[in-house]
This record gives C-alpha cells, structure tokens and sequence, in this order.
C-alpha cells in the first residue's frame, strides 16, 4: 500500500512535463497576407464567402475611408509543430482582385491543402474609399463595416453584424446580433437581438430577441419574443407599427411631435404621457396635438408605454 501511494504521488509532476514538452513543440501563427493596392476603380464590392470552404467560418471586416485605393488583406492564423514552416504555409495563401462586371469587384482567395492542414483564415480584410455599395455574405462568421456611406447589404448565417456610419442598410442574421447606424434601412435577426441607430425609416424584426435604439422616421419593428425599446428622434415621416407577441413596447416620442396613437395590449396595461394626453388603461385610441401619422402599437403579452422627451 505505501509503495502504490509513493508512486501515485510521482504522477502530477509527470503530467506537468509532459503539459510542457507539448508546449513547447508548437506554435502559435498569426499572419497578414495582403494584395496589391489598386486604383478603386468600381462601385460596388461584393465577398461571399459561402461557396468557398477556403473562407468558411472567416469574418469579413470593410474599412471606408479618405483613399482613391482598396486594399484587401488576409488574417491567417493557426498552430504550428517544430516542423513546420511558417513562411512556407504562409505563403499557400493568396488572395487577388476579381472583376465581377465593369461597376463590380471581388476578392479572389486561393490556398494549398499543405497550408489548410495548419491554418486558416479568421477574417478577410478590405479597406476603401468612403463612398461605395457593399454586398457581404457569409456563412459562419462575424461581418463588420464602418466608414462606408453608401448602400450596405449583407447577410449572415452564424454571425454577428456591426454596420456603423453607412447609407441605406440591408441586413439579415440567421443566428447572431445586428448592430447598426445610418440613414435608413431593413434589419431582420431571426436569433439575436437588434440595436439600431438610423436617421430615417426602418423595417426591423426580431423572431427571438429584442429591439432598442434611434429611429428618426416611420416604418415597421416587429418581435415574436423579446420587447421594443425605441426613440423617435424626429417628427413621423410616415406611419409607425410596433408589434410585440411576447414583450413590452416602449416609445419616446420628441418633444412637441405630433402623431394620431392607436394602442391595445392584449394581457398587459396601456400608458400614455404626451402632448397633455395621460392615459393608464388596456388601450388608447387618440390625437397627440392634432393628429398626424399614426403610431400603431400591438402588444399580445406585455405593456406598452408611449412618454414624450422634455425639451432640450
């Protein structure tokens, strides 16, 4: 018995140098591989990366700025044993301009089975001017866009969307969240909730998640579980339908708007405090200072509460 013990004693000290003989033995790659810079020469860029199983599962990430060139770029990382040759496997990787059409362009990336076997590509990276149109997709990975101020679509299976700063948006998320400011635009999540920062209409929807943020004009948001939570930044540009099936509705409306209110909770209480209208109830039915486009709000399960923002 007292041998078995000695001996079992001996084996945390064996695991801890064979931890570090394997840490030892490999390596960590993290990688840019980048185009040449061209003339931007076109409108509208598009990258899909769902035909491609060299990009499945990479993130695209669009950067606008003040240039007259693109420049695209490839973050490749991966873990290396003591035999491998990072330069080698670096270099299995390619990424190129394509022409889709004469307004159209496209990324190109290639890669040697030798250079999957230990690495891969995490995130694509372009950088452009400001004013260009974006069509992304993708279908495992995160897509990220800032800087550019003309009209962005895109679409993601398994993957988060950030939009900041474009023009008119069109975004959808099959499983992650949507993030987005800008002048107007559609955003659907179907598992994720949706923050919002738009300067005019919107068409949102949330099947499982909420929706909150800045809306400065008409449109519809729609939830089938989670709640609405929006500002009105300026006067209705067209009518507001808010729909919650499972979740409360709340909107701030600026001060001294005008707008018709047609609001009904089904199993929750109705709240009303604005243009010199207060109201507690299950629905209110009425005209904020004369009337104007309506907001209309249907909550199955859950409250709606409609306040006015004091003077600024």
């Amino acid at each position: 018995m007292h041998r078995l013990a000695r001996s079992s004693s001996l084996l945390p000290i064996a695991m801890v140098a064979l931890a570090s003989a394997c840490t030892f033995n490999t390596s960590w790659l993290d990688r840019t591989v980048t185009t040449r810079a061209v003339p931007a020469a076109f409108d509208v860029l598009t990258l899909d990366t769902t035909p491609d199983a060299v990009l499945d599962g990479a993130s695209l990430r669009i950067t606008g700025g003040a240039r007259t060139d693109a420049e695209a770029a490839l973050h490749v990382v991966g873990l290396l044993g003591v035999r491998d040759d990072a330069d080698a496997i670096v270099r299995g990787f390619t990424i190129d301009w394509t022409h889709v059409d004469a307004a159209t362009f496209g990324v190109q990336v290639t890669a040697t089975s030798s250079a999957t076997e230990r690495a891969w590509i995490d995130e694509v990276r372009v950088g452009l001017p400001s004013a260009r149109d974006l069509v992304l997709r993708t279908d495992r990975g995160s897509i990220d866009v800032s800087g550019i101020t003309g009209r962005v679509e895109a679409h993601a299976g398994s993957g988060s969307i950030a939009v900041h700063g474009a023009g008119v948006v069109d975004l959808s998320a099959t499983s992650g969240s949507i993030e987005v400011s800008g002048a107007a635009g559609n955003a659907h999540a179907t598992s994720g909730s949706i923050a919002l920062d738009l300067a005019g209409w919107v068409d949102a929807s949330a099947d499982s998640g909420s929706i909150d943020g800045r809306i400065g004009g008409g449109g519809t948001l729609t939830t089938t579980s989670g709640s609405i939570d929006v500002v009105l930044t300026a006067p209705l540009d067209r009518d507001l339908v808010l729909t919650a099936d499972s979740g409360s509705i709340r909107l701030v409306v600026p001060s001294g708007a005008s707008m018709a209110l047609d609001l009904a909770a089904d199993s929750g209480s109705v709240s009303v405090d604005a243009g010199g209208a207060h109201h507690d109830g299950h629905a209110f039915n009425g005209l904020v200072r004369g009337g104007g486009f309506t907001v209309r709000a249907r909550a199955t399960s859950g409250s709606i509460d409609v306040v006015e923002r004091g003077p600024s």
